[in-house]
């Protein structure tokens, strides 16, 4: 069973680190970069903000905000059970073994979690020491309030397995414990003497945890349920990667969506190119592509709606161009093998792919900027009305470069092989 656990590991860090270098290549590592930095300034215009403006006592959509933010942390993360169906029918007779495996599966999975609790906690220090009574010397407090969290997720996560602790009552014990302890944190970071009684709080339920694990040497392990966690939490990891790559496991919902296809049906009715008609059906139907552009579009602006500053939105605009068109240049290869283009006769502008799409992208460009200068008209900024016609113009002359570049060098690789 070690060796089995130690081999099914090694499996899945290779998966994912497959899938960490298709999506961190060169360019999407630099947008990342830029991406952090405008966090920063933002992270930053928000201390300065608290800092000058607050006055106790502390609103309550703070706590509110704390409370959600928390809850979505807790869901960062799960227990590599690494079980898999096969495993009820030919593993099952390894009766107690079954429980190390799970266990180190739990162990695993608890680091990634406490690594991003305490840099996210590290990170909102001051915030937290501007708006809440905790000091320097108290902020360990908290510290020790998640990691205690964490490990109330692991021991719930392991009596599951055996049907004990909340799993005797409810079908998904995680989230309930996830809006439990959320809600213990907002309450606890109210005051440093909440603090120290949330941890005892926590100190409690370990204690009950430990106490029903003595059953589990007597309880028959579910093997069904471990094996559908297993297969929830590999679809998430896949969902994540399919934001940003393909994945063969997925495959993206194919639907007609009303409003994108008056976006672009303009170009449908141009009747140059069945390109034209292809790609404009990839762009508002398939969510392998219309997902990209929309999620890029709405996380950009909601940025812009985070500041009034005239460059910081109009880099902002452009960042997003850009990473939509980085994101979306693979279509310009997806159909070429389509065996309705191997139909069409190859000679002539009708069938060159590369000025439909770049017709395509400029359509999707522009929607963005006209989502984009909406939210720039809402913060009121100076200088608002000079964003749109700099991004359609910047947007442009890049996707006339980019697209061009990136088609030729897939041409020219071509050729080669």
């Amino acid at each position: 069973m070690n060796n089995l656990w130690s081999k099914r590991l090694k499996n899945w860090l290779n998966e994912v680190g497959k899938y960490a270098r298709l999506i961190l290549n060169d360019h999407f590592s630099i947008f990342v970069v830029i991406i952090l930095s405008f966090l920063g300034l933002y992270y930053r215009e928000l201390i300065l903000f608290l800092q000058l403006n607050y006055s106790e006592p502390t609103p309550g959509w703070f706590y509110l905000v704390i409370g959600i933010l928390m809850l979505l942390i807790l869901k960062v993360g799960s227990p590599l059970w690494l079980t898999l169906a096969p495993d009820a029918s030919y593993l099952y007779p390894q009766g107690a073994h079954w429980r190390h495996y799970w266990t180190k599966g739990i162990l695993f999975g608890m680091i990634l979690p406490i690594v991003v609790n305490c840099v996210v906690l590290v990170v909102m220090y001051p915030i937290i020491a501007t708006v809440t009574p905790y000091t320097i010397s108290q902020w360990p407090l908290l510290l020790i309030l998640v990691i205690s969290f964490r490990f109330i997720q692991a021991m719930t996560n392991y009596l599951t397995t055996y049907r004990l602790g909340l799993a005797r009552w409810t079908t998904s014990p995680s989230r309930w414990i996830q809006v439990m302890l959320s809600i213990i944190f907002t309450w606890g970071i109210i005051h440093p003497t909440n603090g120290m009684l949330a941890i005892v709080l926590c100190l409690v339920i370990l204690i009950l945890l430990a106490v029903d694990c003595r059953n589990v040497s007597s309880s028959w392990p579910q093997f069904d349920t471990v094996v559908d966690l297993e297969r929830q939490r590999q679809a998430q990891f896949y969902r994540w990667v399919s934001i940003f790559a393909d994945v063969p496991q997925l495959v993206p919902p194919i639907r007609y969506n009303y409003c994108l296809e008056r976006l672009m049906r303009p170009i449908q009715r141009l009747k140059t190119s069945p390109y034209h008609l292809i790609f404009s059906r990839a762009l508002t139907r398939n969510g392998a592509y219309s997902g990209v552009w929309l999620r890029v579009m709405i996380f950009f602006a909601i940025l812009i709606l985070c500041t009034q500053s005239f460059l910081m939105q109009l880099a902002l605009g452009l960042a997003g161009h850009l990473l939509t068109s980085i994101q979306l240049v693979n279509l310009l290869t997806r159909y070429e093998s389509h065996p309705m283009m191997l139909l069409y006769s190859k000679d002539g502008l009708t069938m060159n792919p590369l000025s439909s799409f770049q017709t395509c992208l400029v359509y999707i460009l522009l929607g963005q900027s006209l989502v984009y200068q909406l939210s720039a008209y809402l913060t009121r900024s100076s200088q608002s009305w000079l964003l749109l016609p700099i991004w359609l113009l910047v947007g442009w002359v890049w996707n006339r470069w980019y697209a061009s570049w990136w088609y030729q060098r897939h041409l020219r690789r071509s050729r080669v092989k």
